[in-house]
């Protein structure tokens, strides 16, 4: 068979073809009919997904499958961050290959609710960062987009929609089996996915099968996915900047003072980092569909998704700041700013086991995510004018990585060179002078030992709506609804122990590990750093190190680690949310000749309950090492209810319950200015709710005599915002468009970074009163508070078919935030920019994306405001990620009317994603991932 290809079209696919050198697979999205239309091909689902924003009675953005499918989309974050004001983030892992989340509108993900067919989804996180974290923000790596038929993203509020996203909703619609014209569809995708920089090639399998009654009264949706997939990234990092104090800067220079350091930054650990890992994603989705009439319908569902995600991360990083910090002395310095950005580094002779490098090897099994719901949604019609619907259900999202097993290393008393290179924008020059680190005789081993984690996410929850046609006139439609869920959030940790050292409570000293593990009693690594590691970055730092494999290291770290769950439990960083949700709504559609809308009230009422535990220093029990359980001690605490079972420490048990009662008003106006000329205005007030790990009061560095402590903040309020939003969208031709927005944002009580008053228990009082239900005082407490925040941007996006197959779409974003202090908000960029060219014919397309965005904020020092102390001379303020751009491509051949084989690239110009502190003098990290590639093969019958 002959296929002729124009010159984009096959320049298009020549490139992806040498670009992967070994090809290898995605699986293939099938196509899929959404709302009984069956959508096939890139054209004809942009031109569905332009129907459904046209024909919208507010301001949407719409995905529809086969536009998934022909992209390189391994979860649906990817296809969405292509829309007008969305934009992807990685989390704590920062920059792997895949996105985990998005933002709308410059707004963090945890204000953005997602749903899948309209109620909640549940997810946990593989990456131990995330799982510390606990965000409300589902994972869509748990999503594979296969799944997928429609996505919708709204981004005005609506009495109807559930509340919990305050600048946008985004509903994932699956297929439902009656949508199929064909009473038998069977689909089955078999591939591979290659990525450059891991070196491996890995299946992927999906499958759906479809079938549906003769009558069309019932039918059956089966779908199964398997997909394994490496990963590697290489990087450089630095872990946050060290402080040169005013007090050193006037000492003596013979013992590290030098007035012309005062108040500089330095780099506070540069790290030569090496992550390697497995995806394991598996999970299937059944939907069950009985219609007997038109009158009744119902949909029963039932969803899993498991991700398994061991790694490997091995972190080798000279402690530049705890070098100074111990007395040492910097040498042969530039600045640039503020920034020390070259120096020699000597240690303080006087002091004996001063750190100067840690290796860490830790081989974190277990590490695995869960997503899954079951779900029955009902809709009847028990007359011609009112609809009745409802649906009941549970969602259940885990996240868990079972133990850390691995070896922490330490080189002691040397020093430490290093360079900046660009002013901080390129990978540092660094090394350790005296010393061989490939020689593991250098070494000493720490008693340092990951944690354990656990999290459970977990809601029950019921919707009952309905919709009224009253055909009066101006007023159509009558809508009202109820909603209530049960919302729980558990997070455990386990700290990891060495089995020989340590007397009494808690871990081992070095002292213990020295005379316990000395280096004959080691498993040592046989390996190390591949010859090609860190290739794409620049910079001369330490890139030949030892490395373990993989079984030796989990091996020798379960022989000599324990992780018992009760004796281990670290109940300080464990903490559980549990949360109640009502909702009440009303909500009238109207139509007046050429302007047409809704206008609605939602009531909505949050109870919180926050459990959370405070240490209470190793007063409470006595609990050797090893031993088989922990008697209570003779400390003062345990007749105040302390937990003693744990060998850390004790704990005193914490509870703080809240009620909140928000009305929701919302007007969203259309006007058919002319023919396809089409005006839309909103305005409304939209809720969401902190992050978990925000409500959480785990307490840490707690002060009895200043009363000062670090924790969570249980008594944050949801999060409101008064929104204003208008639109003007020309719609010209069919899959032709041109549309813009603006709108603005007021937000109250944005979560950040600061201090609160606190009621806790204080030791201190208990011991001289006795009675611990007096015992309690206000602490000032670095944790969260609510800020006022503002938001104003401008969306244009546009759509046009060249002719002869060929399409143009395109949108750019502007986003100016600040709160209250002036800081823009977390993850917004001022502009985002997305372009696509697509090509189609009856045998062959081509895609080809191109996404950008400029610099965010992923976090702040401090509240986040640049400050220097007038005291410490520390300076606090924002940290961001670089400017990011990527480039994705799609090729796709039609075999014949069975077979279609689909070859996708992303991540095309292998991006060096760049992270710094306050200024992009000092920098945070550089992350290369490499290049991903999926070939697949699909039959359809």
């Amino acid at each position: 068979m002959n296929l002729k290809k124009t010159p984009i079209a096959a320049s298009v696919s020549i490139a992806l073809l040498g670009l992967a050198m070994p090809v290898h697979a995605q699986t293939q999205a099938p196509a899929a009919a959404v709302q009984s239309v069956e959508v096939t091909g890139i054209r004809a689902s942009l031109e569905k997904s332009i129907n459904v924003k046209k024909n919208a009675d507010s301001n949407i953005e719409v995905v529809t499958a086969e536009d998934i499918g022909k992209m390189p989309d391994k979860n649906i974050a990817d296809s969405l961050s292509r829309l007008a004001g969305v934009n992807i983030t990685y989390n704590s892992a920062l920059a792997f290959d895949e996105a985990e989340r998005i933002a709308i509108r410059g707004t963090p993900p945890f204000l953005n609710l997602t749903t899948l067919n309209g109620h909640s989804l549940s997810s946990g996180d593989w990456y131990i960062g995330d799982q510390n974290t606990n965000t409300r923000g589902i994972s869509f790596g748990m999503l594979p987009s296969q799944l997928i038929g429609q996505a919708i993203v709204y981004k005005n509020g609506r009495a109807d929609i559930v509340e919990g996203g305050i600048a946008g909703n985004v509903d994932i619609i699956t297929r439902r089996p009656l949508d199929q014209k064909k009473r038998l569809v069977g689909e089955v995708s078999l591939g591979m996915a290659h990525s450059t920089l891991a070196g491996t090639t890995d299946p992927q399998l999906s499958g759906l099968l479809n079938w549906k009654n003769e009558a069309g009264t019932m039918g059956v949706l089966v779908q199964a996915f398997k997909e394994e997939r490496h990963l590697r990234r290489d990087g450089q990092e630095n872990f946050g900047q060290g402080q040169y104090l005013s007090t050193q800067a006037a000492a003596d220079p013979t013992k590290g003072g030098d007035a012309a350091l005062k108040g500089k930054r330095l780099p506070n650990q540069l790290n030569s980092a090496f992550f390697e890992g497995v995806r394991e994603r598996q999970g299937g989705y059944v939907g069950l569909q009985f219609k007997p009439n038109s009158a009744l319908d119902v949909n029963l569902n039932v969803f899993k998704s498991s991700l398994s995600a061991d790694n490997y991360n091995t972190s080798a990083f000279a402690e530049l700041a705890t070098i100074v910090n111990n007395g040492g002395l910097i040498k042969d310095y530039t600045i640039v700013g503020d920034v020390i950005t070259a120096a020699t580094i000597l240690p303080n002779p006087a002091r004996k086991d001063g750190n100067t490098l840690q290796f860490a090897h830790q081989a974190r099994t277990g590490a695995k995510s869960t997503a899954g719901y079951y779900d029955i949604d009902v809709k009847w019609k028990p007359t011609s004018t009112l609809t009745v619907s409802g649906k009941a259900g549970s969602t259940k999202g885990t996240g868990e990585t079972a133990g850390q097993p691995g070896a922490l290393y330490e080189i002691f008393d040397k020093g430490v060179t290093y360079k900046l290179n660009d002013d901080g924008r390129a990978p540092a020059d660094w090394a350790v002078t005296g010393t061989d680190l490939s020689n593991m005789k250098n070494y000493r081993l720490l008693p340092n030992v990951g944690a354990a984690i656990y999290t459970v996410d977990k809601e029950d929850y019921g919707h009952l709506d309905a919709a009224l046609r009253l055909d009066t006139g101006v007023l159509t439609t009558a809508k009202f609804g109820l909603r209530g869920s049960s919302h729980i959030n558990d997070k455990v940790s386990v700290s990891g122990l060495y089995n020989k050292p340590g007397v009494g409570n808690g871990g081992a000293s070095q002292a213990n590990m020295d005379a316990n593990y000395p280096y004959a009693t080691w498993a040592l690594p046989t390996q190390t750093f591949p010859g090609d590691y860190a290739s794409e970055l620049s910079g001369n730092f330490p890139r030949n190190l030892p490395r373990y494999d993989t079984q030796t290291l989990i091996d020798w770290g379960n022989a000599n680690l324990n992780y018992d769950p009760v004796l281990n439990k670290n109940w300080g960083s464990s903490a559980t949310i549990k949360e109640g949700n009502r909702a009440a709504y009303a909500m009238q559609e109207f139509e007046m000749g050429s302007v047409s809308g809704n206008a609605g009230l939602r009531w909505v009422r949050t109870e919180v309950k926050s459990d959370f535990y405070r240490s209470l220093n190793n007063n409470a029990q006595a609990c050797p090492a090893l031993s088989t359980a922990c008697t209570p001690g003779t400390g003062t605490l345990v007749s105040a209810g302390a937990i003693t079972s744990s060998r850390l420490t004790g704990y005193l048990p914490g509870t703080v319950e809240n009620t909140y009662t928000n009305l929701l008003p919302s007007l969203n106006l259309r006007w058919d200015v002319a023919h396809n000329l089409i005006g839309r205005f909103s305005a409304s007030r939209t809720l969401g709710r902190p992050n978990f790990s925000q409500l959480a009061g785990s307490l840490s560095g707690v002060n009895d005599t200043t009363l000062t402590a670090s924790a969570g903040n249980p008594y944050l309020k949801p999060i409101t915002s008064n929104n204003v939003d208008a639109s003007l969208g020309w719609y010209y031709a069919p899959r032709a468009y041109v549309a813009g927005s603006i709108f603005t944002q007021h937000i109250h009580d944005y979560v950040k970074p600061g201090t609160s008053i606190q009621r806790l228990f204080d030791i201190t009082k208990f011991a001289n009163t006795k009675d611990a239900a007096t015992s309690y005082s206000d602490y000032t407490v670095s944790s969260f508070s609510g800020k006022k925040a503002k938001l104003n941007g401008v969306e244009l996006s546009a759509e046009h078919p060249i002719g002869a197959g060929f399409g143009l779409l395109g949108n750019v974003t502007y986003v100016s935030s600040k709160d209250e202090a002036g800081i823009p908000l977390v993850y917004t960029s001022k502009y985002t920019y997305n372009l696509r060219a697509i090509y189609e014919d009856n045998k062959f397309s081509a895609s080809l994306a191109w996404n950008y965005r400029t610099r965010y904020s992923i976090g702040f020092s401090g509240n986040g405001v640049d400050t220097v102390n007038p005291t410490t001379l520390v300076r606090t303020g924002a940290n961001y990620a670089a400017a990011q751009g990527s480039l994705s491509a799609s090729v796709s051949y039609k075999l014949n009317d069975t077979l279609s084989l689909t070859l996708d690239g992303s991540n095309l110009l292998n991006p060096v994603r760049r992270y710094y502190a306050i200024t992009e003098e000092m920098p945070l990290g550089f992350y290369a991932n490499g290049r991903q590639f999926y070939l697949s093969l699909k039959a359809r019958y």
